[in-house]
């Protein structure tokens, strides 16, 4: 899976990824959560996290970074069900202004 986290249409640029197993809520908290990663750089100079060995089934993304065109930190979240396996997919986290 290949996470591109969105403010609007903008790619924000540093942040971190978080994945919640067999869910489709948010946790209460970044502890629950069983894995993270961080948005990397590519060579055309996107970002975005990739968790890799995801089987079928339901799953909860939650996002936070800094969006350095408003200054200030977004995050957001969703959740996703995979239904079939062995295949890439990319999904844009949308993210918004912390508390919005």
């Amino acid at each position: 899976m290949v996470v591109n986290m969105k403010h609007h249409t903008l790619a924000v640029d540093s942040g971190q990824v978080y994945i919640k197993y067999n869910a489709s809520d948010a946790p209460t908290s970044l502890a629950s959560y069983e894995n993270s990663e961080e948005l990397s750089e590519n060579s055309d100079g996107s970002t975005q996290a990739t968790f890799s060995g995801l089987k079928k089934g339901e799953y909860y993304l939650y996002g936070n970074g800094w969006d350095q065109t408003i200054f200030s930190t977004v995050e957001g979240g969703l959740p996703y069900e995979i239904k079939s396996g062995d295949k890439i997919i990319e999904i844009n986290l949308q993210v918004t202004e912390d508390g919005h």
